[in-house]
């Protein structure tokens, strides 16, 4: 471990668990999608069977109800691993040369030579979002980062490797916990 300074954070619950949720809906739990995992979970069990019956005559199929019981089962996992998702807040290691983000099984690290711009964001005092633009295999990013006001902003903007552009948003209202 190199000896140069650091700043690590959790990422508030107010800035994370709204978009967590919103992404299990949109993806998962509305009609479209679940049409679509019963009817291809239904379907790829048929087409197993089939193959079965075809390849082995004489084999005995047992009760198929657990392949219904299944889909529910399926779906209550999702909701686990998100609600679990929302308990393990994301972590935050800012460092001269890099930005770290990991939560959960997941992980994303910035280089300072891929940022593009840089912007924080005021709501409130404890209210406070770090956007940030990164350039990754010729495509554009957007990482949007809450801050705790524990962060020292002073020392956060001196490691960040360009001049953030700082904007007053209090006019905008972003709800949930206060800072502790």
């Amino acid at each position: 471990m190199s000896g140069r300074s650091k700043i690590t954070w959790s990422v508030p619950r107010w800035a994370f668990v709204p978009q967590l949720w919103q992404s299990l809906r949109r993806c998962i739990l509305n009609r479209q999608a679940m049409r679509n995992i019963c009817v291809g979970t239904l379907v790829s069990c048929a087409a197993i069977v089939g193959v079965l019956k075809i390849a082995f005559p004489a084999l005995v199929i047992p009760n198929l109800w657990h392949v219904v019981a299944a889909i529910p089962m399926l779906l209550l996992a999702l909701v686990l691993q998100f609600g679990m998702l929302t308990v393990i807040r994301p972590s935050v290691t800012l460092r001269s040369d890099r930005l770290q983000k990991s939560h959960g099984q997941t992980g994303l690290q910035i280089n300072a030579d891929q940022f593009v711009a840089i912007q924080l964001y005021v709501h409130r005092q404890d209210r406070i979002r770090l956007k940030l633009r990164y350039r990754r295999r010729d495509h554009l990013h957007t990482l949007v980062l809450g801050v705790p006001c524990s962060v020292d902003l002073d020392q956060m903007v001196t490691m960040l490797p360009i001049s953030p552009t700082i904007r007053d948003a209090r006019a905008r209202r972003i709800w949930g916990e206060n800072c502790s």
